[in-house]
């Protein structure tokens, strides 16, 4: 399969415009895996688009699964979600009525504030695994 010019600039890093997300106010939503959704709230954020991204790649790498997709409806997925990961995010109705798991955290900012912030959170995240 041929990569699009636009494909092959994303994968050199570049990113562009994205239209507002549907999952909550200004935040980003991810699917790890098939069943773990990681939704990010973008209230006073400075990291950066990449930076953010990096990080929920490290969640799938903790978690032994190698896709992350970003996604930009979560009706549309509710289906097949299992655990959701609110970083900063303000919880989502429509998941307090299913029979899955949510895990809240701090801001992506301020876990990746310094090194230590990130070791607390990757050994609390390890054990929520569990």
């Amino acid at each position: 399969m041929e990569l699009t010019k636009y494909n092959k600039l994303q994968k050199l890093g570049f990113t562009f415009w994205t239209k507002k997300q549907d999952i909550g106010e200004r935040s980003y939503a991810y699917l790890i895996g098939e069943s773990t959704l990681a939704v990010c709230s973008l209230k006073s954020s400075s990291l950066s688009l990449l930076d953010r991204e990096r990080f929920i790649n490290s969640i799938a790498s903790i978690m032994n699964e190698d896709t992350v997709e970003k996604i930009n409806n979560g009706g549309k997925i509710k289906d097949c979600i299992k655990k959701v990961l609110l970083f900063d995010s303000l919880e989502i109705e429509s998941f307090k009525e299913d029979i899955i798991k949510v895990q809240t955290y701090s801001s992506v900012e301020k876990i990746c504030s310094s090194t230590k912030a990130k070791k607390d959170f990757y050994t609390q995240f390890k054990k929520d695994l569990i």
